[in-house]
C-alpha cells in the first residue's frame, strides 16, 4: 500500500523538488517515475525542468509518492539487495547520490514482484527542503496543534 499525494500539495515555493510520479491503473501502481527538478511557478503551474531547454508541464493533480509505504516483511531484504548494490556502483567522492525507495519499487512492480495498492490523499505535505520552508513549516505544525490535530503532550 502507497498513499499518494496530489503533486500540487507537495512542492517547495523556492527551490525543486524529486517525486516519485505514480502510474496507476484504478488504484493500482502501475509504476513510479522519479523526476527531478520539479519546479513552481508564481502562476501555479508546475514543470519537469531537468532540460531547461524542454520543460514538461506536469499535472498538479498527478500523485506522487511522499515514501508512506505499507509493506511485508519480505520487502526488507529486497531493500538490503538493492542498498547494496547501490553503495557498490557509487562513484568514489560522490557526496549527492541518492538511494531512491521509489526506483526500487518500481523495478520490483515491473518485474512482476510486487502489487502496490495506492490510497490518494488531499492532505497538505509539508517539510523543509530549503531554508526558506522553515517559517511555512513551523506555522503549518502550529496550526495544527492550535486545532487540536497535535495534542500539547503525548
Amino acid at each position: 500500500m502507497s498513499l499518494g499525494y496530489r503533486l500540487r500539495n507537495t512542492v517547495s515555493d523556492y527551490g525543486t523538488v524529486t517525486r516519485g510520479v505514480c502510474i496507476q491503473d484504478g488504484g493500482r501502481l502501475c509504476g513510479l517515475r522519479e523526476t527531478y527538478n520539479i519546479k513552481k511557478y508564481a502562476d501555479g503551474s508546475i514543470c519537469d525542468t531537468e532540460n531547461p531547454e524542454n520543460e514538461l508541464p506536469l499535472d498538479p493533480d498527478s500523485l506522487v509518492s511522499m515514501n508512506y509505504w505499507g509493506f511485508s516483511p519480505w520487502i526488507f531484504g529486497k531493500i538490503e539487495q538493492y542498498f547494496n548494490d547501490f553503495l557498490a556502483t557509487l562513484p568514489e567522492g560522490e557526496l549527492k547520490a541518492e538511494c531512491l525507495l521509489p526506483t526500487l519499487v518500481d523495478i520490483l512492480i515491473n518485474s512482476g514482484e510486487l502489487e502496490v495498492a495506492v490510497i490518494a490523499t488531499e492532505s497538505v505535505w509539508f517539510g523543509v527542503t530549503y531554508q526558506e520552508d522553515k517559517p511555512v513549516v513551523k506555522a503549518a505544525l502550529l496550526a495544527l496543534h492550535d486545532a487540536g490535530v497535535y495534542p500539547d503532550r503525548v
